[in-house]
């Protein structure tokens, strides 16, 4: 999934999930912290990770800041929080770019960042291997024990770093399936039956020019939440199916935070959903 700024100041909370996110030039994104694979930032745009401290830091596997060596033109601004960034087999490379964007940043000719600003910043790879920037903006080695194994550790980032694993875990736990446009109006959440009921009513709705698309947990604990959150973001609306009282859609209504309206559409009772019903509730709510 990417989630694409393309003009404008866009403010949001937390950005986590397997997805992408790029901010075209020009554009700016505000976001408690970004939590993904890939943050792209083209020339000219900018992104702020609001102050929050360690419970904030950003981690990615890629980060892409326009420019070049010494002449880089998107700009991050990490307030007082951090960022980690798993670079794999290619640690040598995305840590001589990262310490060229952090120097950058320091503006040797000045002003300078002041110390808190050094402290801000965390570049490391996927084994742990780190570079903080000291006071003197100088960079200097250490290691952030990801496994605890490591002699040199910094103790303020191990509360961080647990939670940090600990999500990811839950990530790689985390199953579900989607169908569907890639650019929908409309997002239907269902699962068991009614998901093969929802996913009926997506190929229908593809006959008649409605984009719509299916997410169906396959795993409800841990949940899908992630994904959820993310498509909130870029639908107009959801449709929860259940054959049940409405357990389902609490959890896909704190998935999403209010970042979209989320109705209901549910049987009890034995009485079955069909893809004629579903079908007339996605027109009325899209007319």
């Amino acid at each position: 999934a990417l989630l694409r700024i393309a003009s404008g100041l866009k403010a949001t909370g937390s950005i986590s999930g397997d997805g992408d996110t790029r901010v075209h030039a020009g554009a700016s994104l505000s976001a408690t912290h970004v939590r993904q694979h890939l943050l792209d930032i083209q020339a000219g745009a900018a992104v702020n990770i609001r102050a929050g401290g360690l419970t904030s830091v950003s981690s990615l596997d890629t980060l892409t800041l326009a420019g070049a060596t010494a002449a880089w033109t998107g700009t991050l601004d990490l307030s007082d929080t951090g960022l980690i960034v798993h670079a794999g087999s290619n640690a040598a490379t995305v840590l001589a770019t990262l310490t060229d964007q952090v120097r950058h940043a320091y503006n040797a000719a000045g002003p300078h960042w002041t110390a808190e600003d050094y402290a801000s910043a965390i570049l490391a790879d996927s084994a742990g291997k780190a570079l903080l920037p000291s006071d003197s903006g100088t960079l200097q080695p250490c290691w952030l024990a990801i496994d605890e194994k490591l002699a040199r550790t910094q103790p303020p980032f191990l509360p961080l770093l647990r939670q940090i694993q600990e999500k990811q875990a839950a990530a790689e736990a985390t199953a579900w399936e989607e169908y569907g446009h890639d650019e929908p109006d409309l997002l239907l959440c269902a699962y068991g039956i009614c998901a093969r009921v929802a996913e009926t009513v997506v190929d229908w709705g593809q006959e008649r020019g409605l984009r719509l698309r299916l997410v169906r947990p396959i795993t409800l604990l841990p949940f899908p939440t992630a994904v959820l959150r993310d498509w909130a973001a870029r639908v107009q609306r959801m449709l929860v199916c259940e054959l049940s009282m409405g357990q389902f859609v609490q959890d896909v209504r704190l998935a999403v935070e209010g970042r979209c309206p989320v109705h209901l559409l549910q049987r009890t009772g034995g009485v079955l959903l069909t893809p004629e019903m579903v079908l007339d509730e996605v027109v009325g709510l899209m007319g």
